[in-house]
C-alpha cells in the first residue's frame, strides 16, 4: 500500500498546543528551571540515542525560547546566552547523532561550500575579537536539515513533526491576538540600540503582537505565517482535504496582528504566483475550476485583510502615541504616496540598491581585508556600522523600511564580506538544485513546489526586509523540505516493492 500524503492529526496538534500552554505557564513560576530541564532532557535523549524525542523537545523550545526572553523568564545570562540557546542545543544533538546521517548526504557539494563559508566566518570572528560561537547559529539551517535526513526516524514521527510546525503557527497567532487584546502582556520594552546598549520603546501593534517569537520580531512572525500558509495550501491542492485549507487560514490570521507591510505585500505576490504555478501545472495538480476560484478568493480576501490590518495598526499606534499616524488614509496621503513616487523617480538612489555600495565603500575606506570577511555579526550590529550604513541613505530614502537600506541581504553582505556572501548564496543554490529534482510522486511535487515558490520569494523578502538565514521561518523551511525528501524516498521504496 502506497504512503499517504495526508499528515494532519487533530489529536497531535491539540497535544502540542497543550504542551506549549503548560510550558509557557510554567515559565511564569519556574523561569530558568524550565530552560535547565529542556537542556537536561535533550542531553538525556542524546545519550540514550533517541533522536526523535531530542528533536521534538528542541523544536518546542525553539518556538518559545524568545518568548521566555521577552517576558524575562530567563534571568540568568549564561543560561539564556549559552546553555539553553536553541542553536547550541541543536549542535549538541548533531554531535550525538552525527553517525546516523548517510555519508552521501554529508559529502554533498553544498556542505563543502558551507564549511568554507563557516571557516571565513570563524576567521572573521577571531580577527575582530568576536564570539566564535556565531558559526553554530549560522549552521542551524543545515544542522536541522541533516538531522532530519538521518536514518533514525519513522514515517509517523516525521508526520508528527509536520503537525508540530502547524501547532507552532496556531500558537503564534493565538499568543499574538492575546497580546494585542492586552489579555497577556507584550514582550519586554527594552531593545538593542545598535551600539551595545538598550533603550525603552513603545510597543506598536506589530511589536506587541510578536507572540512567541520575541520582541520586535513581527517580520519573523509574518514570514512564518506565510511559510505555513503556503505549505498547507499546496498540500490542500494535492490532497483536496479541506482541513489543510482551514489551518492555512488560521496561520494567515497572523497578518492581522502585524505591521510588516513589506512581507505582507511579498506574501500576496507569492500567493498570486502560486495561483499561476498551479494553473501552469494543472495536469499534475488536477484542480477543478471551483478550486481555482478558492485561490482567487484567498488572494482577494488577503489583500483586503492587509489593508484592514494596516489601518488597525495605525489607529492603535495613534491612540498610544497621540501622533499623526491615526489611520491608513492619513499615512497614505503623508508618506506612502510620497514613497511610491520616490521609488519610481529616484530608483538609482533607492536604499536597497545603494546599500551594497555604501558597505563596499566603507570596507575599502576602513579596512580592505573586510571585503573578504566583513564586519562580523557582532561588529555590524554593535559597533555602529548598522546605523552608519542606514544613515548614508538620503533623507527621502529614510522615510520607511521599504526605501531605506534595512535589508537582510545587505546585512548579510556587511556581516560576511564579499567572499563570505558569495559562498553563502552558492551553498544555498547548490542545496536548492540537489533537492529540486524531477517530480516522481506527490511528495516530490509538494517539495518542488515549496522550493520554487518559497526560495525565490524569501530572497525577495530578504532583499526588501530584515530576513536572514538564522530566522525561525527559514530554518523551519529547510526542515520541511528534509521531511518531504525522506517521505518521498520511503514512498518510492514502497512503490518499488509493490511493483516487483
Amino acid at each position: 500500500m502506497m504512503l499517504k500524503i495526508d499528515f494532519l492529526s487533530y489529536i497531535a496538534i491539540a497535544k502540542y498546543l497543550i504542551v506549549f500552554t503548560i510550558i509557557l505557564m510554567a515559565g511564569t513560576v519556574l523561569k530558568d528551571i524550565v530552560a535547565i530541564l529542556f537542556v537536561s532532557f535533550i542531553i538525556l535523549f542524546g545519550v540514550t540515542k533517541n533522536l526523535y524525542k531530542a528533536l521534538e523537545l528542541f523544536l518546542i523550545w525553539f518556538f518559545i525560547y524568545n518568548f521566555y526572553l521577552g517576558q524575562s523568564f530567563l534571568s540568568i545570562g549564561i543560561i539564556s546566552k549559552y546553555i539553553a540557546k536553541p542553536p547550541f542545543l541543536l549542535f549538541v544533538i548533531f554531535i550525538f547523532f552525527y553517525t546516523r546521517i548517510p555519508l552521501k548526504v554529508l559529502k554533498s557539494h553544498y556542505l563543502k561550500t558551507w564549511i568554507f563559508f563557516l571557516f571565513i566566518t570563524l576567521l572573521s570572528a577571531i580577527l575582530h575579537s568576536q564570539s566564535p560561537f556565531v558559526v553554530i547559529s549560522l549552521s542551524s539551517i543545515f544542522l536541522l536539515y541533516l538531522l532530519l535526513m538521518s536514518n533514525s526516524l519513522s514515517i509517523h514521527q516525521y508526520q508528527n513533526i509536520l503537525n508540530l510546525f502547524v501547532a507552532a503557527a496556531i500558537l503564534q497567532t493565538m499568543v499574538s491576538l492575546l497580546q494585542i487584546s492586552e489579555l497577556i502582556p507584550p514582550p519586554s520594552k527594552m531593545m538593542d540600540d545598535g551600539s551595545g546598549g538598550q533603550f525603552e520603546w513603545l510597543a506598536g501593534l506589530d511589536d506587541a503582537a510578536s507572540g512567541t517569537f520575541g520582541p520586535g520580531a513581527s517580520h519573523m512572525a509574518s514570514w512564518y505565517g506565510a511559510l505555513i500558509s503556503l505549505f498547507l495550501l499546496i498540500t490542500w491542492s494535492i490532497t483536496k482535504n479541506k482541513s489543510y485549507l482551514i489551518f492555512a487560514a488560521i496561520a494567515f490570521l497572523q497578518f492581522a496582528t502585524t505591521d510588516s507591510k513589506t512581507i505582507m505585500g511579498v506574501t500576496i505576490l507569492m500567493f498570486s504566483y502560486l495561483f499561476l504555478y498551479l494553473y501552469k501545472k494543472k495536469n499534475l495538480f488536477k484542480l477543478n475550476i471551483q478550486r481555482y476560484f478558492v485561490f482567487i478568493l484567498i488572494i482577494g480576501l488577503g489583500g483586503m485583510g492587509f489593508f484592514k490590518a494596516w489601518n488597525t495598526y495605525y489607529e492603535y499606534f495613534g491612540a498610544k502615541t497621540g501622533g499623526s499616524r491615526t489611520n491608513l488614509s492619513a499615512v497614505y496621503e503623508n508618506e506612502a504616496r510620497e514613497s511610491q513616487d520616490l521609488i519610481i523617480t529616484n530608483i538609482s538612489d533607492w536604499g536597497k540598491i545603494r546599500g551594497f555600495t555604501y558597505v563596499t565603500e566603507d570596507f575599502i575606506a576602513t579596512d580592505p581585508k573586510q571585503l573578504i570577511w566583513g564586519y562580523g555579526i557582532q561588529g555590524y550590529k554593535f559597533n555602529g556600522k548598522m546605523g552608519y550604513i542606514e544613515n548614508k541613505d538620503t533623507p527621502l530614502m529614510q522615510l520607511n523600511n521599504l526605501t531605506k537600506s534595512r535589508s537582510g541581504l545587505i546585512k548579510q553582505f556587511a556581516i560576511s564580506g564579499f567572499l563570505g556572501f558569495i559562498l553563502l548564496i552558492t551553498s544555498i543554490i547548490q542545496w536548492y538544485r540537489l533537492n529540486n529534482k524531477k517530480n516522481r510522486n506527490k511528495f516530490d511535487l509538494l517539495k518542488s513546489s515549496m522550493l520554487n515558490i518559497y526560495v525565490s520569494f524569501s530572497l525577495l523578502a530578504a532583499f526588501l526586509y530584515q530576513i536572514d538565514i538564522t530566522t525561525i521561518p527559514i530554518i523551519s523551511f529547510f526542515a520541511i523540505i528534509a521531511i518531504y525528501t525522506k517521505l518521498s524516498d520511503a514512498s518510492n521504496i514502497q512503490q518499488f516493492l509493490i511493483k516487483y
